[in-house]
Order: structure tokens, then sequence, then C-alpha cells
């Protein structure tokens, strides 16, 4: 009924109860258990705030808030003292309450009473929690809508392919692996081999076809096997056309760049 968080009670509604089911065979039934317990403590807090003798004294009690006795709940639980202060103990742990006592009385006030029995706050705190939950969901979507946005535009091959073919890099030899490539990032829905999106193709293209082997043919690809001179000879041919669309200012390293495994 009453916990640390209304957000945590929200869509679970709520009912009305009496004070009189204490009075009730069902509230007198005992030894209670801890919901029994903690609901008698509900029902004992005053509802406004008061004015009560104790002792000489006179003394206010707030709303939420109640004078008892470590005794007089051990008899009303049906429990001993020791259980009875351990139970309040755990209570005031959780910030269910909070506890002040001494040697003739125990002050029990409930945490979020006003929040929790005030009808018209708790409506406004849960048409609240609505409006941010929808303006959480609508930003969801904007971010859901830029991602699909930013992968929108998937060029032709034909286009990319022609693209490719104005970069001075460009070799014959490279169509099978631009076709490779274009059909690997189609596939990964616009994204490239670290399954980042694809943002501007053009900027891509020229930032990976350096990494393309010059003379490389589908046989290779599907397995053939390659020597370690050929790989040297290849990533030779790598920092050659790297150095090249550099010095042209074609081409610049991406963020990060750790290898030549990049270009994927």
């Amino acid at each position: 009924m009453l916990i640390k968080d209304i957000r945590e009670n929200y869509g679970t509604g709520y009912v009305s109860v009496w004070r009189s089911i204490l009075a009730h065979w069902i509230g007198e039934d005992k030894p209670y258990n801890y919901l029994s317990a903690w609901i008698y403590i509900l029902l004992k807090a005053n509802h406004k705030s008061n004015f009560f003798p104790f002792g000489k004294d006179i003394m206010e009690v707030t709303r939420g808030s109640f004078i008892t006795s470590t005794v007089k709940l051990a008899d009303a639980f049906g429990w001993s003292r020791t259980k009875v202060s351990r139970f309040l103990g755990l209570l005031e742990n959780d910030s269910m309450i909070e506890l002040k006592k001494d040697t003739k009385k125990t002050y029990i006030t409930i945490c979020n009473y006003n929040t929790y029995q005030n009808i018209e706050t708790a409506k406004e705190q849960i048409k609240n929690i609505k409006k941010t939950s929808k303006k959480h969901q609508k930003n969801t979507n904007n971010n859901d809508n830029n991602d699909n946005n930013e992968n929108k535009y998937i060029p032709a091959f034909d286009e990319f392919s022609k693209y490719a073919k104005t970069l001075s890099i460009y070799h014959s030899s490279f169509d099978f692996q631009l076709k490779a490539k274009y059909e690997a990032w189609v596939e990964n829905k616009w994204r490239d081999g670290n399954n980042k999106p694809i943002k501007n193709w053009k900027t891509k293209l020229s930032n990976t076809m350096p990494y393309f082997k010059k003379d490389f043919t589908e046989k290779e690809h599907t397995g053939s096997m390659v020597t370690k001179k050929q790989d040297d000879d290849f990533r030779k041919v790598i920092e050659e056309n790297k150095k090249q669309l550099a010095e042209q200012g074609r081409w610049k390293p991406e963020k990060n760049e750790m290898s030549i495994n990049k270009g994927d």
C-alpha cells in the first residue's frame, strides 16, 4: 500500500479499508503476520493532526502518526515484545516508518503518508508519470526514426560502382570486391563490418577501397591459399594506395583505426 516509489504502485490500483475491520473477527485473528501488522499500523495512524494529553503534557500527533508502545503492539499483534521491536526496526530500515522512542512511548510516523492518502496528489503524480512515460517513448521513437533516416538511402549497385570508378585508386580488378562489399553492406541493413550505420556511403567507400587488392579474382576470394609473400605484397599495395589518396586529400584514416581490418 505504502512503498517508497509511487511508480511501483502505478497500474495496480487501490481499495479503501475501514478502520472498523480491526474489530471484526478477521482482524482479531492472531498472531498477526507481517502484512496484518503493517495494515494495523496504517489504520492506527491519524488522518489529521491533533493534540492529545500524555501524562502531564499535551502532545501534538501529526497526520500519518500515532503514539503507542511495544507492549500495546505486542498485545495487538499476538507477538512478543522482542518480535515487535524487530519488526519496527525492519520497517524503519526500509524507510516505511520513522520511530521516536523513549521509556514511556513509541511515536510512529508513516513515511509518504500524505502522498498516498491524498487522492488528488496521487492523481497528479500519476498524471506526471504518464506524461514522462509518453515523452520518453516519443524520444525513443524519434531516435529510431533518426536511425532509419540515416540508413534510408541505399544506392543501386550501378551508382555505387560508378562512383568507385571516379576515384583515382580504382583498378579494374576491384570490380568483384566492390560487388562483394556492396552486397555485404546491403545484407547487413547498410551497416559496415563493425555493425555501424553507414551515414555517408561515398566517404565510407573511399576509406574502404585502399584495402582492396589489385588483381583479386573470384577464385581467390572463394578459398585459394594465399602465401606469405602474396599477403605481404597485398599489404604493400594497401599502404601505397592509402598514401596516394592521402596526398590527393581524398582519403584519411577512420577514427580509432588500429589495423587494416578497419576496412570492413
